[in-house]
């Protein structure tokens, strides 16, 4: 330690060692997970969470939109079947908000048909059970790169066309 004056010779000046600090830990990614049955969503944390993600897990629709806004997730899978009010519909409300816009949305869904051709773009990717680990990997790898792009695009022409070949991926793996 040295103990002194500042270069004008008024204030004291004390200087210390430099501490190492602690290494820089990355925060994990956050998934957010929209799934009403509950063996289901147990099973897709465990997978998420093998992947590397910090999962928040919900069983409805209602309030994701503000969830998804707090929580800002790299990915959110979301399962259209749920009770009282379809994922379906949270799909153009995310879209629409220019802060959650940019975050990848995976479909869940048995019946793909529920999907209308119109809202289709709105999702990185669809997964139809059974959903094997490599195929949750491949819609996490594509969902990444739709987010990637999303910050790198300058306009969704940019990242349609990006998510699209993306898309082709998925789909060789299921």
């Amino acid at each position: 330690y040295r103990r002194g004056r500042d270069t004008a010779g008024r204030l004291p000046l004390v200087t210390s060692p430099v501490r190492p600090t602690a290494p820089l830990r990355a925060t994990p990614p956050r998934a957010l997970l929209v799934e009403a049955d509950a063996p289901l969503r147990r099973a897709l944390t465990t997978l998420l969470q093998v992947e590397g993600y910090e999962v928040t897990a919900v069983d409805t629709v209602f309030g994701t939109h503000a969830l998804v806004r707090l929580l800002a997730p790299a990915v959110v899978l979301l399962d259209l079947e749920l009770p009282y009010r379809s994922g379906l519909s949270l799909l153009p409300h995310l879209q629409a908000d220019p802060q959650t816009a940019p975050i990848p949305v995976v479909v869940l869904t048995t019946l793909p048909a529920l999907l209308p051709p119109a809202r289709r773009p709105l999702a990185t990717a669809v997964l139809t059970p059974p959903i094997s680990a490599a195929t949750l990997h491949a819609a996490l790898q594509t969902a990444r790169s739709a987010w990637l792009v999303g910050q790198a695009c300058d306009g969704q022409a940019c990242a349609q066309s990006t998510i699209a070949a993306a898309r082709e991926a998925v789909a060789h793996a299921q």
